[in-house]
C-alpha cells in the first residue's frame, strides 16, 4: 500500500478563499502592487467629448491621450482574527506633474456572523450595479460603461456601513443595504 504524499506546506489550497491560515505564517497580511499602464488615441477631439443631459463631473469622460502611467495601486488584506477580516487600497498617481497619494479603500468586515449575515464597516465601494465594486483594473474592457460615468460620474466610493445576507439555497442569492 503506497502512503499518498503529504502536500507542500507553502503551497495555497485551491479550495480556499483568498485568506489561508496555513498555521506557520497566518499573521502575515497579503501584500500586492498593480501597475496599470494605457495608451489613448481618439478619432474626436476628446474636449468636445459631452453625454446628452448630463454634466461630466468626477473623473467622467475620455481620459488624456497619449501613453501614460495610470494609477498604482498597493493592496493590504488579512485576517485580523478569527472574527474579522481588513482591506487597504493605497493608490498612487501622477496627476499634472505632482505625485498623489490617496486613501482609497479601508474597511474591515466580519466573518462569523450568524444565518449567512456579514458587516462591511469603513471606505469602500457600493455593491450598487455589477461593476462599481471591482476595481477598473480588474475588468475586461477599458471604457466605464455610460451609466457609471453619466450617473455615478466614475465609480461611488464612500464611508459607511454595508449588511448583506447570503441566502441558504442551490442558487446564489445575496441581499444588501448600506449606509453611506
Amino acid at each position: 500500500n503506497r502512503v499518498p504524499a503529504e502536500p507542500d506546506p507553502w503551497q495555497p489550497d485551491p479550495y480556499a478563499g483568498q485568506m489561508v491560515d496555513t498555521g506557520k505564517n497566518s499573521a502575515n497580511p497579503a501584500i500586492g502592487v498593480i501597475f496599470q499602464g494605457q495608451v489613448w488615441n481618439y478619432g474626436d477631439d476628446p474636449d468636445d467629448y459631452l453625454i446628452p443631459g448630463f454634466p461630466l463631473g468626477g473623473e467622467a469622460g475620455p481620459l488624456p491621450e497619449g501613453l501614460a502611467l495610470g494609477e498604482t495601486e498597493i493592496n493590504i488584506s488579512a485576517n485580523v482574527d478569527d472574527k474579522f477580516t481588513a482591506w487597504l487600497t493605497v493608490p498612487i498617481a501622477i496627476e499634472d506633474g505632482e505625485v498623489e497619494v490617496e486613501l482609497e479603500e479601508a474597511w474591515i468586515e466580519t466573518m462569523t456572523l450568524p444565518a449567512g449575515l456579514s458587516l462591511r464597516m469603513g471606505r469602500f465601494y457600493s455593491n450598487i450595479g455589477y461593476l462599481n465594486d471591482k476595481h477598473s483594473h480588474s475588468w475586461d474592457f477599458t471604457d466605464q460603461p455610460l451609466a457609471y460615468q453619466a450617473f455615478l460620474g466614475g465609480q461611488y466610493l464612500d464611508d459607511g456601513l454595508q449588511m448583506r445576507w447570503l441566502a441558504p439555497t442551490e442558487l446564489y442569492l445575496e441581499l444588501g443595504a448600506e449606509v453611506t
